[in-house]
């Protein structure tokens, strides 16, 4: 056969002294079978010939998320190498609400693990989430995890402040709103706990120390019953919200204080205090030259000049006796 390649020599060492006949003898040649996964050897090289193709294959190496199998060959008498074929498994997901399946099965893969989940069942009085889960090559059924929704009231003087706000035992985060200004006063909300209950939560009030208010003082006028502010004298004070004033009279030569009029310290620092002093009162006798008591003038103000309203003071009625009269001391 010319397109094969004899396996054979002659022994030529032998003399030949007659006629011989040769046989050729033909001998299987070996050939290899090379398996790989994902490029690396598994196992040994086997071999065969064209005289005994059996070989035992090793098994396909595990890779999760993914069958695997030999890829088709034929043991044609050459060398050759077998490869691997991976497959991507589908896996399930599978959710459920008290029991009940959620629309479709959805499907991932190790390559591909975008699913979009469904929505979760409303139920009346909970807040509703899926379970956490993984994507780890395996069905799953994922199920829904209820949470009672529970209530915060906030309130300011026994009125509401903003919406009700709602938490859970899995979410207590909420957003307090401002506690409401109140003048004269800091306000804070009470403590409290988000243990699982519908609470309410009351605004606590403290009272400035540092709340202004005014005195102002008045004295009597000397003609009129009103009285005039004295200015200069007017008192920038400060003191606790909501409680009394702590007014004091001052001393003013000639006057006398009336009784005060505390008032609670107004929050907005409106509050005045009003302090009235009455003028002392004198009675005036005036006397003639010789003594005696000529006029009595009763009541007459502090810091008011008296008058004489008799008649003229001669010691007798002769107008030429005494034409004139000084008063001793010069009233004032």
């Amino acid at each position: 056969n010319a397109e094969r390649t004899p396996d054979y020599k002659f022994d030529a060492e032998k003399a030949i002294s007659s006629d011989m006949t040769l046989y050729a003898k033909w001998q299987a040649v070996k050939y290899t079978v090379t398996f790989k996964a994902d490029g690396e050897q598994v196992g040994e090289v086997l071999t065969y010939t064209v005289e005994n193709k059996q070989i035992t294959e090793p098994a396909v190496p595990a890779k999760v998320g993914y069958s695997g199998e030999w890829e088709e060959y034929e043991l044609n008498g050459e060398n050759i190498v077998v490869n691997a074929l991976y497959t991507a498994i589908r896996y399930t997901v599978t959710f459920k609400a008290d029991g009940e399946q959620v629309g479709d099965a959805l499907t991932y893969t190790v390559e591909n693990k975008q699913i979009t989940a469904p929505a979760v069942p409303e139920k009346e009085g909970f807040v509703g989430e899926w379970e956490e889960y993984e994507l780890n090559c395996e069905n799953i059924v994922v199920n829904a995890v209820y949470y009672t929704i529970y209530t915060v009231t906030f309130k300011a003087d026994g009125v509401q402040v903003g919406e009700v706000l709602t938490y859970t035992l899995k979410n207590k985060q909420i957003t307090e709103p401002a506690v409401p200004e109140k003048v004269g006063y800091d306000g804070a909300w009470e403590k409290y706990e988000l243990n699982g209950e519908n609470i309410e939560v009351n605004a606590e009030y403290t009272a400035k120390t540092d709340t202004a208010y005014t005195v102002e003082h008045y004295q009597q006028n000397i003609t009129d019953d009103d009285y005039s502010l004295v200015a200069a004298d007017t008192q920038n004070l400060t003191g606790t919200t909501d409680t009394d004033t702590n007014a004091t009279a001052k001393n003013y030569t000639g006057f006398t204080a009336l009784q005060i009029k505390q008032a609670k310290i107004a929050g907005d620092g409106s509050t005045v205090i009003k302090v009235y002093y009455d003028r002392l009162t004198y009675t005036v006798i005036w006397k003639g030259v010789n003594g005696e008591v000529v006029e009595t003038d009763e009541n007459v103000r502090y810091g008011a000049t008296p008058s004489y309203d008799g008649g003229k003071l001669y010691e007798d009625d002769s107008p030429t006796r005494v034409k004139s009269q000084k008063w001793n001391p010069t009233p004032v």
